[in-house]
């Protein structure tokens, strides 16, 4: 990570610890675009149900003990293409969620970047796909200063609601 000590990992869901349910829960409560989809009752219920949720992986950036951004996420290959897909879509999230953006801290929207960034240096996939992206408010605002300072590529498919970054 870059700057301040962020830190950013991945890890299932059905992994994450107390101390980690305490902490997603502070950054729904604080973030900059709510998501009650992402609501820690929601996903420990799923992180319970294996054979819908089994796959889901939380991407984390974290900073002096507290998670600034948190984004939940499934890994695929791609059909008749080489590539992993990082998606936020999967059996649990497509079946049972109306959004898919991720949490960011309200004070720290520059955790979107230290996000995005993480994912693309993981080596967890080639692309990430974000579905039901907002299209206007803090958050599209947030990634639209991360696309216009050259700080990540991303590609639009207007006819859904889904925003594809380029991992590097």
């Amino acid at each position: 990570m870059t700057g301040d000590d962020q830190r950013f990992r991945v890890m299932r869901v059905d992994a994450l610890g107390d101390a980690d349910w305490t902490r997603w829960g502070d950054l729904a409560a604080h973030s900059l675009e709510p998501n009650g989809w992402l609501d820690v009752p929601m996903l420990r219920a799923a992180a319970a149900w294996p054979e819908m949720a089994g796959d889901l992986l939380a991407a984390i950036v974290e900073r002096d003990g507290a998670m600034d951004a948190l984004l939940v996420l499934t890994q695929r290959r791609m059909r008749r293409l080489p590539l992993t897909l990082m998606t936020t879509e999967g059996r649990y999230m497509t079946w049972h969620a109306d959004r898919h953006h991720p949490l960011v801290r309200a004070d720290r929207p520059q955790a979107l970047g230290a996000l995005l960034e993480g994912l693309a240096a993981s080596g967890l996939g080639h692309l990430v796909d974000i579905t039901m992206l907002p299209t206007e408010g803090p958050l599209a605002d947030a990634l639209a200063g991360l696309e216009s300072d050259g700080s990540i590529a991303v590609a639009r498919l207007e006819t859904v609601s889904s925003t594809w970054a380029l991992a590097a």
